[in-house]
């Protein structure tokens, strides 16, 4: 019977992981802590627009009894710039 516990087997068993596995390793979690993660996250979009609409267009005609069609494009509409 082994003597070795639960956690022991596992710890070895991560660290074999690492050891030869480069797609395991290279999904290891990153050091840095959720303040830097955040920063690093805003400073990767900080030249995007702050607020954006999507553009829409009337499509067809509307008569009195026919509400309009609106058709939404992917494009944004800038709002407003950086706050």
């Amino acid at each position: 019977m082994s003597t070795d516990t639960h956690e022991e087997r596992l710890e070895r068993r991560i660290s074999d992981l690492y050891a030869t596995d480069q797609q395991f390793a290279d999904a290891r979690p990153s050091e840095l802590g959720l303040s830097q993660i955040v920063q690093t996250v805003l400073d990767g979009y900080a030249e995007r627009p702050a607020l954006g609409q999507p553009e829409k267009s009337r499509r067809g005609r509307r008569s009195a009894n026919q509400a309009a069609t609106w058709c939404i494009s992917p494009k944004l509409r800038r709002l407003s710039s950086v706050i």
